[in-house]
């Protein structure tokens, strides 16, 4: 009997925003050359086509129009077309950004375009390699409350957010329900497309950190990669209300910037004293 061709795996991490992503992606990047040839690794930097991509994501994440959704599927056999992979070579692929925008900018208030982003995208990589692809997708997720501190301090570095913490939660209801996007994402793509969701709680304690979810699913030995350092920490508590105080002062672009890294020094200086 003649053989079946072997599918090309395809493991894509999309998010969600800090849940430890840039750290993922630095331990992929590090470690890409490492990884058997049967593997390339695929972030932002990587690839232009791959930043298309992620833009057209983004902007189909505010805009929620059908038009910004095609461009995610044209861009996405872009990409695809541009990479020259071997026989059979698969993909570890990971950006924050199909997720589409930070919830709390934009407009956006939840992850609803994800599960239509990453529709298009598995769509058009199955019609682009004729049905032999075997695609996987990864969310990392992360208990809603650190998460929602986490969001608001990254937010916070923008000028126009001056809400306090709990108004900022409150128009978020759904943003950090990560379990329940899941569930919509699995019954989205069905059993064909496994979706897989870890905590950053679960994943943190490991030597190589929300990488490991990555590599665990394709299979990958570890004890011989080079871990990451975490990326984005909140350097303190309590900055994020002092950068949304900043804010409301309504100063010049300028003056707020060099405001905001003051705090930023003085935090950091008291968290080494009392550490």
């Amino acid at each position: 009997m003649p053989r079946q061709p072997v599918k090309r795996q395809i493991i894509l991490h999309a998010g969600f925003h800090k849940t430890g992503t840039k750290s993922l992606q630095a331990c992929l990047r590090a470690n890409a050359d490492r990884l058997p040839a049967a593997w390339r690794v695929q972030t932002r930097p990587d690839s232009t086509d791959l930043r298309a991509l992620v833009e057209a994501a983004r902007v189909f994440s505010a805009s929620g129009d059908k038009a910004d959704l095609a461009m995610v599927s044209a861009q996405t056999v872009l990409w695809l077309g541009g990479l020259d992979l071997q026989p059979g070579q698969g993909l570890l692929v990971s950006s924050e950004d199909f997720a589409g925008h930070m919830p709390g900018r934009f407009g956006v208030t939840d992850y609803s375009a994800l599960t239509s982003v990453l529709h298009a995208v598995v769509t058009m990589a199955a019609r682009f390699y004729d049905g032999q692809v075997q695609a996987q997708i990864l969310l990392t997720g992360r208990t809603a409350h650190p998460w929602l501190r986490s969001l608001y301090f990254q937010q916070a570095k923008h000028p126009d957010l001056t809400d306090d913490f709990d108004s900022f939660c409150a128009a978020l209801p759904n943003a950090a329900d990560h379990a329940a996007i899941g569930a919509t994402l699995r019954r989205k793509l069905g059993p064909a497309t496994p979706v897989h969701l870890h905590t950053l709680e679960d994943l943190s304690p490991r030597r190589l950190g929300p990488a490991h979810a990555m590599f665990d699913l394709a299979e990958l030995p570890t004890d011989d990669l080079t871990p990451a350092q975490a990326h984005n920490a909140m350097p303190a508590p309590g900055l994020a209300e002092a950068y949304v105080a900043a804010n409301r002062l309504g100063l010049p672009v300028p003056d707020l910037k060099r405001m905001k890294e003051d705090l930023l020094k003085a935090a950091v200086s008291l968290g080494t004293k009392l550490g």
